[in-house]
């Protein structure tokens, strides 16, 4: 009956330890760069259901159901709240998460540089140089604006005016600073970085 009682030896232990915490590092990798992926789409959906479109007999219907009215009917509520859900959890939290991860290493660090911290944020930070770490977030902010202008203004002039004044500020940034390691990348036209936004 010993075999019932058996225990591992101490020092094959650690080994699986370590393994589970690589492995949950590469999951939380994953989980950021899945996320980074349906950002756009996630903005706007998320976005397109916070906004109601008024006819002309004054009845107000949402745009992202026009069967739905905007009466305050059950519905409509927990598509607002399902909408704003969604901005607070997959928007906002893991873009500023991706923010202030990458700024606490450069402070504590001076570099983004340790393998751990690569496995998780990785996809925030590999195609940029120093001291740009942080650029992914910024981008993620330009996805946020250009969204947002883009669902909840009225197509028309004031729609295209937000639009321009957001991706000529984010496009003469990003030749100002140059943030890419790939030199190739911080000259490239124009249209390609603001079709990024989408």
């Amino acid at each position: 009956m010993r075999f019932l009682f058996f225990e591992p030896p101490t020092h094959v232990a650690p080994r699986f330890h370590r393994d589970d915490h690589l492995a949950v590092e590469r999951a939380i990798g994953t989980a950021f760069s899945t996320v980074e992926v349906t950002f756009p789409t996630l903005n706007v959906l998320a976005f397109s259901a916070l906004r109601c479109e008024t006819l002309a007999d004054g009845r107000s219907y949402m745009l992202f159901d026009p069967d739905i009215r905007c009466d305050g009917g059950a519905a409509h509520v927990a598509i607002t709240a399902l909408a704003a859900l969604t901005l607070c959890a997959l928007v906002a939290l893991p873009l500023h998460l991706v923010l202030f991860r990458v700024r606490a290493e450069l402070a504590r660090h001076d570099g983004v540089h340790r393998a751990s911290f690569r496995r998780k944020y990785g996809f925030a930070v590999e195609a940029y140089r120093a001291p740009h770490f942080y650029w992914k977030a910024l981008n993620m902010y330009r996805t946020v604006l250009v969204c947002a202008c883009g669902t909840q203004l009225a197509r028309g002039p004031l729609q295209a005016f937000w639009l321009d004044v957001v991706l000529a500020c984010t496009l003469a940034a990003q030749v100002r600073c140059a943030p890419h390691r790939d030199a190739g990348a911080n000259q490239r036209p124009a249209s390609v970085t603001i079709f990024e936004s989408f």
